[in-house]
This record gives C-alpha cells, sequence and structure tokens, in this order.
C-alpha cells in the first residue's frame, strides 16, 4: 500500500472493475453473513454497487466479482499481519476462537481512538478513508497499549498462565468489557445446561 497506493479496482472477467473503496463500506461488508444467497448479493452490492446499480461485469460474473471483491476486501485483514491475531484467531486446526471484538458492539471504542490517536473523527460524514487505509490504522490500535480497542480484546482474550492474582484481575477486566452474547452463544449455553 505504501509503495503502489490502495487499489481501488479488482479484475472481473478481463476487466478492471472499481470497488468501494471508502471504510464504510468495508465495515458494512464484514458485518454481512457471506455464508447465505442473500448476504453474497449484499456483499456484491455494498462492494460493487453505485446508485443501486452493478456494473456490467459484475453483473454477468457475480461469482467472480464476488470472489476478487472478498480477495480484495480481505487483504485489508493483512496490512499489519506479524504475530498471533488476538483469540488464538489464526491457529490451524483449533477450535473457532471466542469472539474478542465486535465492530457494532466496539463502534464506540473505535471511533474514540481513531479521534484520540490519529485526529481523525469517523463519526463526520464528510470523513474519507479507503478501506486499507483504515483497516492499517485500526490494526494498529490492536497493538497500542493504551488503546481502548487494545484494552477490550486484551480482557476478551484468554489469559495464559499466571498467578492467582492476574487471573483474578483478568477475569475481573473480561466481566467489565464482555460482549453481549450472540443468539449461536446463547444455543450453545442452553444445550450445555442441558
Amino acid at each position: 500500500m505504501i509503495l503502489h497506493g490502495a487499489p481501488s479496482t479488482v479484475e472481473v472477467g478481463g476487466a478492471p472493475v472499481h470497488v468501494r473503496s471508502g471504510f464504510r463500506a468495508g465495515l458494512l461488508a464484514e458485518t454481512l453473513d457471506r455464508g447465505t444467497a442473500e448476504g453474497r448479493t449484499d456483499l456484491l452490492r455494498c462492494l460493487y454497487a453505485k446508485g443501486g446499480e452493478l456494473p456490467r461485469e459484475v453483473s454477468h460474473r457475480p461469482a467472480e466479482a464476488l470472489s476478487a471483491g472478498l480477495a480484495w476486501h480481505d487483504a485489508a485483514w493483512g496490512l499489519v499481519g506479524y504475530g498471533e491475531m488476538p483469540g488464538g484467531a489464526n491457529r490451524p486446526g483449533r477450535p473457532e476462537p471466542r469472539r474478542v471484538f465486535d465492530w457494532s458492539e466496539d463502534a464506540g471504542i473505535v471511533a474514540a481512538d481513531f479521534s484520540r490517536f490519529y485526529g481523525i473523527d469517523l463519526a463526520d460524514p464528510a470523513t474519507q478513508l479507503h478501506w486499507y487505509r483504515f483497516m492499517a490504522l485500526f490494526l494498529s490500535l490492536l497493538r497500542t497499549p493504551d488503546s481502548l480497542v487494545a484494552a477490550a480484546v486484551s480482557a476478551r482474550s484468554p489469559l495464559r498462565g499466571g498467578s492467582k492474582e492476574a487471573r483474578a484481575e483478568h477475569s475481573r477486566r473480561a466481566r467489565a468489557w464482555a460482549l453481549s452474547p450472540t443468539d449461536d452463544e446463547l444455543r450453545k449455553a442452553a444445550e450445555a445446561r442441558f
């Protein structure tokens, strides 16, 4: 990104197609369900639609366009890819890690950290950031010791080892920063009780 600039097109059917590169479209894409036909259709609209219309190349090759768009979108997560992702997300063969971050519930702390550390008001409709730049800044907040994002993710991540006092303090912080349970988490908890 630094050497060549943040990309704003992908190739679909051999032609360059513009993607909606703003951070708001990227955040919306993060919240859509890739596992359903409706979610994939919404992702196409989110990534490509201008004025409600999809480009011709996208309409004619939706599977190829979706694949290219998601590869473009997901590449932003690799901008600051060093070390382990919070919660052990990049450990192959492990069960799905517990949720340590939620775009909806943590929107306030993300906005506060962007304002405090970068002087960027994410709530201002005039604020425009390329998705790649947004993710580079966001991922850096995860490694910034006194950011709210880092504090929340650290508190929600499993503690490995530590004294009894350290475990008690981590448990206290985990309760303070806890995310609301998802419907799936509530279902699994109910099944575990029976």
